[in-house]
């Protein structure tokens, strides 16, 4: 049996051409970049070039940019980070319930330390409540820190109005975004203002798991979370990989590239996959604005673990809800957008892909029909 993958939220397969320059530059480029040869040298020229290349398509400085493992660790690096510097400033940190688990644990860590940390929650449609955010902003916020896009239901955050609020109530504090689900959705472009620090990993728009990226702007002091031989500018100390650089500078320039062209696609496979369910009944979790790749679609009545089960017994891959949440009972983003334990635990999320099929979109819907229905009847909710 052939599997239908729908979990690209979770991760995106590698690409082809991205693998291989991972291989290509792997022997090609086998020394240490620190070394003073001439092989080093070679090595450490790549790894320049893969980072000019990222600060290029993302509208930085090459020197702003910092290679990490993933977001896990650009997310810690920046708010810890950020922190460690600031120890004596502005106190509180203002952040969402419906951030991912790196932020919400980091947070949580910063309380126990003396931060304050402050949740403007989530609206109904799954937006940060910006209404909140103003009225919490003043001289004591340290820091701002919001997902670009939430990884459960793809809602976008208006970015330009996070900032000019920042400007206007709170011009000291500083603005981490959280883009790992942002790349080849949204358009991103680091010289907007929009923000100061900003995380991507790279397994979210093809590129191999174990690479991300730290944007760090110039006016902002960071202490380094990784202690070493002062790679990196001192910011993340650790061998260098010219492999890992190239292939997530080539992953990233096509995500953008291509950026365009697969969102219509999206959109129309996501378009079809709504009229092919409407006559079920269903409750969708995605509201506008937000991408069309991420679809949350609650089923009154049933279990969504249960329906992702039965629909992986057919060879159809859904979640429940963010991977790195995934053994938390209920959903914490559909509970900040203010529902019960039953309806957030009815949904599944959707990942849909520009390389998915209308055939695929329409075997989903179909084997969701047909187990929707089954689950019901079973549970006596017709």
């Amino acid at each position: 049996m052939q599997s239908i993958y729908f979990d690209q939220a979770a991760t995106v397969p590698v690409r082809s051409e991205v693998l291989a320059e991972f291989v290509r530059v792997s022997r090609e480029y086998a020394a240490n970049p620190s070394s003073l040869h001439a092989l080093g040298l070679a090595a450490a020229k790549t790894i320049a070039a893969a980072k000019e290349s990222l600060a290029q398509a993302l509208g930085c400085r090459a020197e702003e940019l910092i290679f990490t493992s993933g977001a896990t660790e650009a997310v810690n690096t920046a708010l810890s980070g950020y922190h460690n510097s600031r120890y004596r400033d502005s106190n509180e940190i203002i952040y969402s319930a419906g951030d991912h688990s790196a932020t919400l644990q980091t947070v949580k860590h910063l309380e126990s330390v003396g931060r304050v940390g402050i949740d403007i929650g989530l609206t109904a449609t799954g937006h940060p409540d910006l209404v909140r955010l103003e009225a919490t902003l003043s001289p004591q916020t340290l820091m701002i820190t919001l997902l670009a896009v939430n990884n459960e239901t793809g809602a976008i955050t208006d970015l330009a109005a996070v900032a000019r609020l920042r400007n206007l109530k709170a011009p000291q504090a500083a603005i981490h975004i959280d883009y790992t689900q942002a790349p080849g959705k949204i358009e991103i472009n680091l010289r907007d203002g929009h923000c100061d620090l900003a995380s991507f990993s790279g397994h979210k728009f093809g590129a191999l798991k174990g690479s991300g990226l730290l944007f760090c702007r110039d006016s902002i002091n960071l202490r380094p979370l990784i202690f070493g031989g002062g790679q990196q500018r001192n910011m993340r100390s650790g061998t260098e990989s010219p492999a890992m650089a190239a292939q997530l500078a080539l992953a990233m320039n096509l995500a953008l590239e291509e950026r365009e062209e697969t969102y219509e696609r999206v959109a129309a496979l996501r378009t079809l996959l709504l009229e092919e369910l409407s006559e079920i009944e269903f409750i969708l979790n995605s509201s506008p604005p937000a991408v069309p790749h991420i679809v949350n679609i609650a089923f009154p009545g049933i279990l969504g673990q249960t329906l992702a089960s039965a629909l992986s017994a057919e060879g159809i891959m859904v979640a429940t809800a963010s991977a790195c949440g995934a053994s938390s009972p209920v959903s914490h983003v559909l509970s900040a957008m203010g529902q019960d334990k039953a309806e957030a635990q009815s949904a599944i999320r959707i990942s849909l892909a520009e390389n998915h099929t209308e055939a695929e979109v329409c075997t989903l819907a179909a084997a969701v029909r047909k187990n929707v229905a089954l689950l019901r009847s079973i549970g006596g909710k017709k």
